[in-house]
């Protein structure tokens, strides 16, 4: 993936470079250390993205020796960690501690999990030692008398030692709204519309949500270079979530719900006086929750990946409607533009339920 980075970035990255502080404190052992210790990282993001860490997260290497061969944390604080692959069923849940990984000279990590961890501001191990963190989405190096803050190559990633993953896909969710189904852009959502996109837009033609998905489906994979995006994949033997995507480089998935509200016409109505029907905001509701299902088997059948629920909204609510063939006035047709849905509290207490996207699709004002 190509990542725009301004001039500025790059100049107070340079600026604040760890590698020559790392010289500068250390010497070449210290920029041999502190390159171990990158790389650690960089294998750590790959199995827990850095948008998932919700803690305060800690790496540190010792540099010189001395006399000492002893760890900052007492033997029997420290869990040997030979290879990242499970390292989320050991840290996803702990929101309220501090995540540290010594890295020793093998490769492996001790890893403790503590309430507090400030040893980085002490001055006497930090002529010992090289220390990395990630805090409330920011990162530093501490390098002797050195604090250099790492500054993200671009606003869209929230580390420069990963790529991005959950970042990527809400900026990509975003930018579909805004450039391809607000005002029904994208060529495949055009049809589905009764009268097509050119009339007023107040009716959906029946049943359109495999419409609104492949839209939704060709927009991501245009965008997400480094993934793999599928429609209708299966997280149970018989419940298929509507879009499931998988980083190549990450444990990161996320699951994609769509549902719709609004109006939508019926092929061979009952009634002919009421030729439609009508979808509100209790549906997007059951989708929240059908999709926390989807999560949970997700978990079940792919207990080595970290997957993240999203659920989509396209939003075609207009007031009044009774006729397809009449007209409603453009208080009425544009009356649910700001109206937006109440969820369940307890699902955003859930570390993996995103705030949920609405897509509300606006009606052509001058067919009105």
């Amino acid at each position: 993936m190509f990542i725009n980075a301004d001039l500025g970035r790059i100049h107070d990255l340079i600026a604040s470079s760890p590698t020559l502080h790392a010289s500068q404190v250390f010497g070449n052992n210290g920029t041999d250390k502190l390159s171990f210790l990158m790389d650690r990282i960089k294998i750590f993001y790959q199995h827990f993205p850095a948008e998932s860490v919700n803690f305060k997260l800690m790496f540190y290497i010792k540099v010189e020796n001395f006399e000492t061969k002893e760890n900052i944390f007492p033997r029997e604080a420290i869990t040997l960690i030979y290879d990242f692959d499970n390292i989320h069923t050991i840290i996803s849940s702990r929101s309220d501690k501090c995540i540290s990984f010594e890295v020793l000279e093998d490769g492996s990590c001790a890893l403790s999990i503590t309430d507090e961890n400030d040893f980085h501001n002490d001055e006497e191990l930090r002529k010992n030692y090289i220390f990395y963190s990630l805090n409330n989405k920011k990162e530093h190096f501490y390098i002797g008398a050195f604090t250099d803050e790492v500054v993200p190559l671009s606003p869209m990633i929230t580390s420069n030692f990963c790529a991005p993953t959950y970042r990527s896909l809400d900026d990509a969710l975003k930018a579909y709204y805004i450039k391809m189904a607000r005002e029904t852009t994208c060529k495949i959502l055009q049809s589905i519309w009764h009268k097509g996109v050119a009339g007023a837009r107040l009716f959906l033609n029946n049943k359109p949500e495999h419409i609104m998905r492949d839209s939704l489906v060709q927009a991501l994979n245009m965008t997400l270079k480094d993934a793999d995006v599928r429609a209708e994949q299966n997280t149970d033997d018989t419940k298929p979530v509507d879009i499931k995507i998988s980083w190549f480089h990450s444990k990161a998935t996320a699951l994609i719900e769509i549902k719709w509200i609004g109006t939508s016409l019926k092929i061979a109505p009952k009634d002919p006086k009421k030729p439609f029907t009508i979808y509100d905001e209790n549906r997007a509701r059951e989708g929240a929750k059908q999709l926390i299902e989807y999560i949970d088997n997700e978990f079940t059948s792919s207990p080595e990946r970290l997957p993240q629920a999203y659920l989509v909204v396209f939003d075609a609510r207009r007031k009044n409607l009774v006729d397809p063939e009449a007209q409603i006035n453009k208080d009425d047709a544009f009356f649910y533009e700001n109206h937006d849905i109440e969820y369940n509290p307890e699902y955003y207490e859930l570390g993996y339920f995103n705030k949920p996207y609405r897509f509300y699709l606006r009606p052509r004002y001058s067919s009105l």
